[in-house]
């Protein structure tokens, strides 16, 4: 896309990649249009549907002066303090790789231990909504079931939004994903339920 564009483009123009590139080929275009007199910025975009309503957060990489450019734009369409100049070129889509890394991981967490209430010594005598429900007020993992609080009813893990927004993928079939699963390996296996909630 980029080859298809630099001759529409003159020297001063700004390029912007809010994708998930790999930081090492962002490094190689900031380098490839520089010598063109070209700028480039790597932003890294996180907050998912959510961030259409509260604002977006953005992780840049680049020169100061392209981001002072586009700092103003940043701004509106980002969650307060949610935009940050975390340092040179590729350092944007670094970061943000680094921050997949971790949602990940929490995902996976979070999807685990909710199968343990579901299906563990307790089976079918806890409320799961319930439980995520407290967990927002003061728990130290609220910090990612704010938004994502399950239906109510014991052994009921929530409804497909709920699912949705915890990782589920096209190939999800409601409970976590033993060894053997097809599930494609950059999905995060956090599948909570035995079946879809239809909504309400």
């Amino acid at each position: 896309i980029i080859s298809q564009l630099i001759p529409h483009l003159d020297k001063g123009d700004l390029i912007i990649d809010g994708g998930n590139s790999r930081f090492h080929d962002s490094v190689a275009r900031y380098a490839m249009l520089k010598a063109k007199g070209i700028s480039f910025m790597d932003i890294g975009t996180s907050g998912g549907l959510t961030a259409a309503k509260v604002g977006y957060c953005f992780m840049a990489g680049g020169d100061l002066e392209a981001y002072n450019n586009v700092a103003p734009f940043l701004k509106d369409m980002a969650i307060e303090h949610g935009y940050l100049l975390c340092g040179p070129a590729g350092s944007g889509h670094y970061v943000k790789m680094v921050h997949n890394a971790i949602e990940y991981g929490m995902m996976q967490a979070m999807g685990e231990g909710f199968d343990l209430l579901e299906n563990g010594t307790y089976k079918g005598q806890l409320d799961l909504a319930k439980i995520s429900e407290v967990w927002t007020h003061g728990s130290i993992v609220r910090g990612r079931r704010d938004r994502r609080t399950p239906r109510s009813g014991p052994g009921r893990g929530g409804g497909t939004r709920a699912k949705r927004e915890l990782g589920a993928h096209p190939q999800e079939r409601g409970r976590p994903c033993p060894a053997r699963c097809r599930c494609p390996p950059s999905f995060a296996h956090t599948h909570v339920l035995r079946r879809p909630v239809p909504p309400r």
